[in-house]
Parts: structure tokens; sequence; C-alpha cells
């Protein structure tokens, strides 16, 4: 039975089922085969849904109680029904039995397993460990650069850099979170395909390309002062050719001036005509024999050798300048590269990166057998799950054992729907499931089958039709894009592929809602605020509607791009009376108002010289005792010189016993203070998850108020620091739409649902150019910017931008198609 079946399986068609049933073709003919499968999933949820269904469905067919799948079996297997439900008792008590030989598990977990295996050939630690926490160990390396600050002085200077980057920027000079992003990039497989510890001279590349930049700037600015010496000889002005100041005489004439942005030298569309046309310097109606003799003596050529110049030189002098803006961020790099070594030597650890990489070393540098022999590998058919989110280092890892069990005439399944490939950036490559497999094993291709999974059994039937009408235009409509790639989107949206079909028995009451809040219509100054507020307040509404209709709490789901909104619109809820929610990523505490009181009144007992925690503390509780409204008016016209209402509105005994209570430990201090200023009138979720904190603490740390003010200066955007709600409770899921795929909901909400499809202006992206002296530096930090359409790195850019397109288009996608009965989209 040596084949390799690929599914190409849509939203809700089966995927899961069509998983368990292969498995199960293949365990029960033999129920101790079980210890020869092995399934692949992507997260510890899926790896848990399918361990149970297997479970499930071996009980089921046990007990006689699912005869479409027991009749589907004995169709594939030979088996008739009465041995079915034999051999199914047979090979669920053999899991029970030998449960750790049950082998369904995350790609991560095999290959760590693997590593463990081989960790002397590997000559790894003897007592390594794999480090999960990436945030963490991000942490740990900023920390270890950022001490080296005022020691280093070349670090120094770039980290100064760095900072006068961000103020700039109206960001902030704070740049630890900065570096930890720029840390969380050494996780990724491509930055270790780079072994080299040598630094590249980055003072000598930035002079180099400052010297370039220059000379450019020069060269041109010489050409310029060239055309308006001919004009000034000649007693010319712009205005004596065509266009005027919007001609081709303006153009060369700006040349000269001082700070021109990069698209300055670009010429227009009417200098490139009277480059090729002499006539085309003036107009007919002002047409001047004296002119045009200059015209085609002097200027003509100076025109063209401009050209010439610009042909040859502007795409270096674009290329320098996007890399000047980030060379401190490429020098930074390599500190904390070799802080991540430090780090893992010390503590004797690996990444999960490490471990696919050292597998590909090891499998390329000995005998594959060999390999997986020593790691007592003992399966033959491989099952994988979500394959569109497997990494080009996963499936070189993965081949050599697939390859090996198609030889033995065994069976391979793989499973995957590259509509809903939105893991890019951790390295998922779509492009396997499209292309890859088969042509890395083109040489089975005769055994190799593709089938398509239609069917939607998820969903209602407006649900489906809706889906089905608006993925089948969209695709286009993102096609039409500058940059985009018709034929990347075409194959990832194949007509056969996007429209679903229907069961034969359909539930026909589904709903599908798309309202649009027009900006335009919004008079006050942050109309993105607004047109989100405003669709907040009619989340409200819909909620309460849906719990008219007949819709439990937990029905409901909403669905966030980001943990921000997720927060945002959790706290909105939660301060308009709806505390069922259930959500890891949102109801963060530090963003509530009360706990940013709490935490500022032991700011001020510190120092009561700070006016700015002064001014919040008072309009915290101005508003919390008038309303909003009121609280505005008035700090629109206080002194805070004199600050007479501080005084009527706080207790006396805040501060006259402001240093007996610095005297209290953390977390009696904080239990004062919310006894004190009456926070604790009603149950409050987030000022019981900050006093959890407070106790998590004070476990490992100094328990006086600065200490601690400092730790949570650093740490409070931690995810762990969320109001802490039950997973199996009767409540609303807020949700991130990436965390959301393979789950499915009564009712989807979506209130925030716009955003930009091409990166984000100033986004860091990292590029590589073959040309001297870019390619000294390996992974170049630049941000994206349409600039880099003129550089080096234009293929970077532009497939940068046709990847977002289609991220963003797998992103809805991926979102639509949770909802089974309603939808509704903002």
């Amino acid at each position: 039975m040596n084949t390799l079946s690929i599914y190409k399986s849509s939203a809700g068609s089966g995927k899961t089922y069509t998983l368990v049933r292969e498995y199960l073709k293949l365990v029960l003919p033999y129920p101790t085969n079980f210890r020869h499968v092995l399934a692949i999933t992507f997260t510890n949820k899926a790896t848990d849904e399918m361990k149970s269904r297997i479970l499930k469905a071996l009980i089921e067919l046990a007990e006689e109680k699912n005869k479409n799948l027991a009749q589907e079996l004995s169709q594939v297997t030979a088996l008739s029904k009465l041995n079915i439900k034999e051999q199914a008792q047979k090979c669920l008590n053999f899991i029970l039995h030998h449960y750790s030989d049950f082998a369904v598990t995350t790609i991560d977990s095999f290959f760590n397993s693997i590593v463990k295996s081989l960790a002397l050939e590997m000559k790894l630690p003897l007592r390594f460990e794999i480090e999960l926490d990436q945030e963490f160990m991000a942490e740990d390396i900023t920390n270890r650069l950022l001490n080296q600050i005022g020691t280093d002085e070349k670090l120094t200077n770039w980290l100064l850099s760095f900072a006068m980057d961000k103020m700039e920027e109206s960001k902030g000079w704070k740049i630890n979170d900065e570096i930890k992003k720029i840390g969380k990039q050494l996780f990724k497989e491509e930055f270790y395909s780079n072994e080299s510890t040598d630094e590249p001279d980055y003072n000598h590349i930035t002079l180099l390309l400052k010297t370039a930049k220059k000379k450019f700037e020069q060269q041109a600015r010489s050409f310029s002062e060239q055309f308006i010496l001919l004009l000034t000889k000649h007693d010319l002005t712009i205005d004596n050719f065509a266009y005027g100041k919007s001609g081709v005489a303006n153009f060369l004439t700006k040349l000269s001036k001082p700070d021109l942005k990069s698209d300055d030298y670009t010429p227009g569309s009417r200098a490139f005509v009277a480059a090729e046309n002499m006539d085309a310097w003036q107009t007919k109606s002002k047409r001047d024999e004296a002119v045009s003799s200059l015209v085609e003596s002097a200027l003509h050529p100076l025109l063209n050798n401009y050209i010439t110049f610009y042909n040859e030189h502007f795409t270096y002098y674009c290329s320098a300048i996007e890399v000047l803006k980030l060379i401190y961020v490429a020098g930074i790099t390599t500190h904390l590269k070799k802080h991540f070594r430090d780090y893992r030597d010390d503590h004797d650890l690996i990444t999960i990166a490490d471990a696919n990489l050292l597998i590909k070393k090891f499998v390329s540098a000995n005998d594959t057998p060999f390999v997986y022999e020593k790691t007592g590998n003992k399966f033959r058919h491989f099952l994988l799950d979500e394959f569109q989110d497997t990494s080009d280092v996963q499936w070189k890892n993965l081949l050599p054992l697939i390859t090996n069990s198609i030889a033995a005439g065994n069976s391979t399944l793989i499973v995957g729907d590259v509509k809903q490939a939105i893991y890019r950036w951790r390295g998922g490559n779509m492009n396997l499931l499209q292309n890859g497999v088969k042509s890395d094993l083109k040489m089975y291709s005769s055994l190799i089958t593709e089938n398509n999974l239609t069917i939607n059994y998820r969903s209602t039937k407006e649900v489906i039709e809706f889906n089905n009408a608006f993925f089948k235009l969209l695709p286009k409509v993102i096609a039409t894009l500058e940059h985009a790639d018709e034929s990347l989107i075409k194959a990832a949206y194949k007509l056969e592929e996007v429209t679903q079909l229907f069961p034969e028995k359909i539930k026909t009451d589904g709903y599908v809602n798309i309202l649009f809040i027009d900006k335009k219509e919004i008079t006050e100054l942050d109309e993105d605020a607004n047109w989100k507020n405003e669709s907040l307040d009619r989340l409200i509404l819909t909620i309460d509607q849906l719990l008219k209709d007949g819709y439990s709490w937990g029905d409901i789901a909403i669905l966030v791009r980001t943990r921000y909104e997720g927060n945002t619109i959790a706290r909105h809820l939660y301060n308009n009376g709806i505390d069922q929610i259930i959500s890891s990523d949102s109801l963060l505490i530090d963003k509530a108002p009360q706990v940013q009181f709490v935490i500022n009144s032991i700011r001020f007992l510190l120092n009561q010289k700070n006016i700015l925690v002064r001014k919040e503390l008072l309009y915290f509780i101005v508003k919390k005792k008038t309303n909003e409204i009121q609280a505005h008016q008035l700090f629109s016209s206080y002194d805070f010189e004199n600050d007479s209402l501080f005084k009527s509105y706080f207790p006396p005994s805040y501060l006259s016993l402001s240093k007996s209570f610095l005297q209290l430990p953390i977390y009696d201090l904080a239990e004062q203070l919310i006894n004190l200023f009456e926070l604790d009138k009603t149950a409050d979720a987030y000022l019981q998850r900050l006093l959890d904190v407070i106790l998590e603490y004070i476990e490992k740390n100094a328990q006086d108020p600065l200490s601690f003010i400092n730790w949570w200066d650093e740490n409070a955007n931690r995810k762990g620091f969320s109001v802490v709600t039950p997973e199996n409770s009767d409540a609303i899921t807020i949700i991130t739409i990436h965390k959301s795929k393979g789950l499915q909901y009564p009712v989807v909400l979506m209130p925030m649902c716009e955003w930009k499809l091409k990166p984000k202006a100033g986004e860091l992206m990292w590029v590589e150019s073959d040309k001297e002296p870019f390619n000294q530096i390996y992974n170049i930090p630049v941000n994206f910017n349409k600039s880099l359409a003129n550089t080096f790195f234009k293929e970077h850019f532009v497939n940068e931008t046709q990847q977002n397109y289609l991220d963003n288009l797998n992103l809805l996608y991926v979102a639509f198609t949770r909802a089974a009965e309603r939808l509704y989209i903002t």
C-alpha cells in the first residue's frame, strides 16, 4: 500500500475526520500497528483534539455506535462490521495499556525527541534543555546587551543612534522593547543559516556608503550648476522653456538645492520626453531659435548625460540611503547573536529552531537510516496535518522518513489548505503543499494522489454561499493592486478549491451582516478611534440581541487581529457589565484605569514632586466622583501650581501617612490603597489579579514598594498579567484570528475588521544583495517603504508586498470561515 495521498482541505470540510479515518484504516487490521503510525500536528490543542477523536471513534466502533464510519472502514479494509468491532476493542486496549506509544504529537515535540536521542553524537551538553520561552530568552539577551553600554564604545554609539532615531519618530527614547523585537528575529530559521561569528567592518561599510551617497549628490548638483550657469550666461530663466516650473528646466535647476529627497533626483516624464525630442524643450507658440540652438549644443547633451549618470548610479545611491538608516541595527544584531550564543552555552540550552537545524545538518552529514534508527524510530506510516504551515527545514528533516516509508511499501497522508497559510512569519511555506512535495518526490509521482475535500459540514447554507461569493471575487480585486502577483493569488484561490459544496442535510437559518462605518461622517480629530468606538457600542447591542435570540454567552466568539484590539474590546465589554469573557490574550491588567491608579498612587508616595503622576491620580478620582465631561472641563482651566483640588478630593491620611505607608510590604500597601480609595466596594477582577501578581512577585523578589515599581515598569505588559477566566465557563471568547484556526463557533463577531494589505511602513525587514559592499552584511535591516523599489533590494520589497497581500487574504478567509451560523463584520 505504498501511496502518498495529498488532501487539500478547505475550512469545515472534515479534515480531522479524514485524518482519523486514515489512522483507523492503518491500525484496525493489525491493532499493534498503532506503534508504527506517526501523526504530526502543529499545536498542542490540535494534538489533544486528534487523540481524543481517535479514542472516541474507537469507543464508538467497539460499541457499534458509528455505523457510517464502520461502513466506510469496512469498504477500505475488507473487515466485516463484526471484525471492526472486535479490532477496535483490541486497538483501544493496546493504546490504553501502552499510551506512551500512541504517537500523535506536534512537529516540534517530534524533532525535540530526535535531538535528545542523538545528543551524544551531536556533541550536546549532557544535561541540555530545550528552551520554549522565547520571550524570557529575548529579554535576557537584551539585558545582557544593555549592560555593555559605556564599556563597549562601538555598541554604545549604535544604541545612541537607535535611541535618537526612535525619538525622531516620536516613539520615545526607551529602546528595550525595540531591541527585544530584534532579538526575537534570532529564533527564526533564516538567521541560523549563517553560522559566521565574524563581525563585518561596519565602520568601513558606513564610510563607503556615505562617500558614495555624498559623491552622487555632488555630481547631481554639478549637472544643475552647469545648467544654471548656461541659463545665466544667455539671460534665460525657466520661464523660457516649456511648462515653466513643472518642466524639464525646473527639474535641472532643482538638483542644486540642499536636502533633496531621493525621489527629487528622478527625472519626470517631461524630462524623459525632452531627452528624446529637442523640440519638447519649448512650446510651439513661444519657439525661440536662440534657445533652440542652446538646447541642441549644450542643454540637450547635458540632460542626456545626467540621465545616463542617473541610470548608472541611482540604484546604488538609494540602496546606500536605506542601509545607512539602520546600519546600527545590523551592528546591534551582531552583538545580540553573540549574547544569544553565550546564553545558550551558559544555560546548556538549545531552541526549537536549533533542534530543526541540528537534525538537518546531522542528517546531511551522516547516513540517514543510521540517524533515524539510532533514535529508535519505528514509524512506517505518516499522517501530516496543517501541512501549509510546515517550514523548509522541517520538511527536509521529514523527507528521508517519507521517502523510506513509500519505498518500503507504506503510506503517507498529507493534509492542508494553502488558503489557511497564516504562519509565514513563523517559517511556514505554503509552496510545499502546492508544488514542493511533488517536486521532491517526483520519483514516486505515479504513487501520488491528490484529493479536494469540498463539502463544508460546519456552516449554514447562507454562510457558505456568502464565503463562496466573497472569496471568488476578493482575490481578483487584490490581484489588481500594485506589485500583486496574480499567478500567486490564483494558485492559492483556485475556483474549484474556493467553492464549497453543501451536504445533503444543511441548516438554512444562517445570517451574515456586514456594517460599514464611514469615517467621513466623523468630525472629531481621531477618526480611527472614533469609528472603532462606534463599532464597540454597536457590539454591545449585537450581543444583547443575540442573547434575546436564544444564543448563550459561550456560543459567541469575537475575532481580533491583535492582542491590543482584543484587550480594547474586553475592557469595553467589562466596563459595560459583561464580565463573562474567556481570553488568554485580552483583559491585560496594566491597561485597566483602576490598576493604573493603584500603581500611580504608589509612585506618588515614592516621589510627591512627580506632577504628571499627580495629574493622572487627580483625573481618575475627579472622573470617578463626577463624570468624564465635567472632569475635562475642570482640567482645562485648573491651576496645578496651587492644586487645591488634590487636598479636597484625596483622603487626608493618604499624604499624612505617606511615610508609614512606604514602610509596609508591597502587598499590604496595595491592599491599604484599594481600601482607602474605596475601590473594593464591588468585586473587581482586575484589582484581584493585580494582588495575585504582587503575591507571585514577592515569592522571588524584595517586598519594598520601590523595587516592585521598578519591576512592574519592566514586566507589566507580559501576557501573563491578565484577568484569568476559566476555559469551560459559559462566556464570550475573545481570540486572535491566528489562534482561532481549526476552531468553530456558532456566532463570530469581527468589530474591528479593517487592516492594511501592505506591510506597515517603517516595519523592520531583512534583505540581502550580492553587490559590494552590501554583500558583506548577512541579513541587512531596512525599513519597509516604497523607496525600496529603487534599490538593489527591489525583489525583496516586491516579494514582501506580494506575500503580505496573500497573508491578509488568508487571514480574512480563516476569520470568515470560523462561523457556523452567524457572521457579523464591522
